[in-house]
């Protein structure tokens, strides 16, 4: 046990200096333990309703800004960054958060078809061959007939991480020339990263006059995309009213997505570098860190490894869980990921359990 070598009298002085958590804050104790973005234990309020005046947005982009400026708000210490949790640590925070102070269940969620679930809509239908059956199908790949299910957060659990977690990638190569050791260090995927990510380049000028250039050109792929997934599903779409551009502005406008999507991922390379060489540039601005990225022994086979490695990584909320199938009726475990979109819509549209509010 540390002994502490200060009196009585300079601990009473500091620990009533520290600062009082106001009443109406729960103590937030996160799975990752400190050892992430996440300090070990902080204090989050509930939501106000000016607060969730921010969550009424349909742009998943355009929510994941405002939910973490939100989450920083609702945070009591003033030393926290949520840009720098854990992309799952934030949703774990909203998950805790959801059930503390409003319900246990995460409810009506969209269910996807089974093939179980097509066997029993077949029996109901009179075969997987008759006309009834397809028409059902073909209504639900639709949107017209929806089943929903819950979520029971009491039964999710979250996983353990092991003691010796640091959340850093070391990346350890012999130098053919040389016979000296490369090293590489990447830093985890952080919640801030996708925000930096498009403001920096959103402000390359290149790519902001291409994004003006062809605005146009990308709200009609978007609209014929969303048009011709629906005309593949059996809906009546006239897609020869839907506008149609030169061969020439196509083109161009393919080499820009292009030219953008190879910037992207050379500056995803630059956010995530950590050290390099033995030189520590983690806390290097992007802009600043993109001529590290382009390092020639950063080959693309290592960091799409590295990628992986984190995409794999088990932190956060285990997304095998136990649910109801609205068609069998039955206990079934599906693979669900727990997307903060969705967790913050429901939080929008529920109300607490055990509020009561009535005239008197």
């Amino acid at each position: 046990m540390e002994v502490s070598n200060k009196t009585l009298d300079e601990q009473a002085t500091e620990i009533a200096e520290q600062p009082k958590v106001p009443v109406g804050y729960m103590t937030m104790e996160l799975s990752t333990k400190g050892k992430f973005g996440a300090p070990k234990v902080f204090h989050i309020r509930n939501f106000k309703t000016e607060d969730l005046v921010g969550l009424a947005i349909e742009d998943e982009d355009k929510m994941q800004e405002a939910a973490a400026d939100m989450l920083q708000d609702l945070i009591f210490e003033k030393d926290v960054d949520v840009k720098k949790f854990h992309r799952k640590e934030v949703v774990e925070t909203f998950l805790r958060l959801y059930r503390r102070y409003y319900q246990n269940v995460l409810k009506n969620l969209p269910w996807e078809l089974t093939e179980e679930d097509k066997d029993i809509i077949a029996k109901e239908e009179g075969g997987k061959d008759t006309d009834a059956y397809r028409r059902r199908i073909a209504a639900i790949k639709r949107g017209e007939e929806k089943q929903f299910f819950d979520i029971d957060l009491k039964q999710v659990d979250y996983y353990e991480i092991p003691e010796n977690v640091t959340g850093t990638v070391r990346v350890t190569q012999k130098d053919p020339e040389t016979g000296k050791d490369f090293v590489v260090e990447y830093s985890y995927p952080r919640y801030g990263d996708a925000i930096l990510l498009k403001k920096f380049i959103m402000n390359i000028p290149e790519i902001k006059e291409g994004e003006r250039r062809f605005a146009s050109i990308t709200e009609n792929v978007k609209f014929r995309q969303k048009m011709e997934n629906a005309w593949k599903e059996g809906e009546n779409v006239p897609l020869e009213r839907i506008p149609r551009f030169t061969q020439q502005d196509m083109e161009a406008f393919n080499e820009f997505q292009k030219k953008k999507a190879r910037f992207a991922t050379r500056a995803v390379k630059a956010l995530h570098l950590k050290s390099i060489d033995g030189v520590d540039i983690s806390d290097l601005p992007l802009d600043k860190k993109l001529a590290y990225a382009d390092d020639p022994r950063l080959d693309h086979a290592t960091f799409e490894q590295v990628n992986k490695l984190y995409e794999d990584m088990k932190i956060g909320p285990v997304e095998d869980v136990n649910v109801i199938d609205p068609y069998t009726k039955k206990v079934t475990k599906i693979h669900y990921t727990f997307r903060l979109f969705t967790i913050l819509q429901t939080i929008r549209d529920n109300k607490p359990d055990g509020t009561v509010i009535e005239f008197v």
